[in-house]
């Protein structure tokens, strides 16, 4: 909506302007996060948040570290998985030391789609620390998958929380209001299965009709 409203604004005709959301690829979808867990090795007794970022700074992995560590002080069953280049920041482990959550933080870098995706269906909350966005894949999957979302209001990623009632988002920049925005949402207990049947719009199927349509009107005209 504000890549929409700003084409608006520069002139063009809100009857010329098309919103197709960005959508998951194929690979990802609902799976019982126990199932997701077995094949992961991951014990289904713990809780995860997951992370997924590239090594660009305004991902900021070492603000969602200090969130996780804040809302999950008195939760030593709670584990930080991060995943993507980002997650191979120099500073991550010895800042993890310091917050004493070590123990609990599994950096993988990158890895295979396949198992992104089985990440994303095992996880609890997906966290997104990012400064500034479009509109991120790593949401989209998340949502598609069930998964609820804990993030800033940037870019498109409000309008896709909002549009699934899939998640929370935190209410200033920093980590201490990502960490209340986390913290709340693990307390919460969302229907995976509602988040992914509103999320069914994001998916690349129903983005590849959409487009389709936009093409046949051009046919059309």
């Amino acid at each position: 909506p504000e890549l929409r409203d700003r084409a608006v604004d520069l002139g063009a005709s809100p009857r010329s302007v098309t919103m197709i959301p960005t959508s998951a690829p194929r690979g990802f979808q609902p799976l019982p996060r126990n199932e997701a867990r077995a094949a992961l090795g991951a014990a289904p007794e713990k809780r995860y948040v997951l992370w997924i970022g590239n090594d660009k700074p305004k991902k900021r992995p070492l603000v969602a570290l200090d969130a996780f560590a804040r809302a999950t002080r008195s939760d030593v069953s709670t584990v930080f998985v991060l995943v993507g280049e980002g997650s191979r920041h120099p500073d991550l482990d010895r800042r993890a030391e310091e917050l004493g959550v070590a123990d609990r933080v599994w950096c993988f870098g990158h890895i295979e789609r396949e198992r992104v995706a089985l990440w994303q269906s095992a996880a609890d909350v997906v966290l997104s620390s990012s400064s500034s966005e479009g509109t991120p894949n790593a949401v989209v999957e998340a949502l598609v998958c069930g998964t609820p979302v804990v993030a800033f209001p940037v870019g498109g990623i409000p309008f896709v929380i909002e549009a699934t009632n899939g998640g929370t988002l935190a209410r200033a920049d920093g980590a201490d209001a990502l960490s209340k925005a986390l913290s709340g949402e693990l307390a919460l207990r969302r229907s995976r299965a509602a988040i992914s049947r509103s999320a069914e719009r994001f998916t690349r199927r129903h983005t590849f009709h959409q487009l389709l349509d936009v093409y046949r009107g051009l046919g059309d005209g």
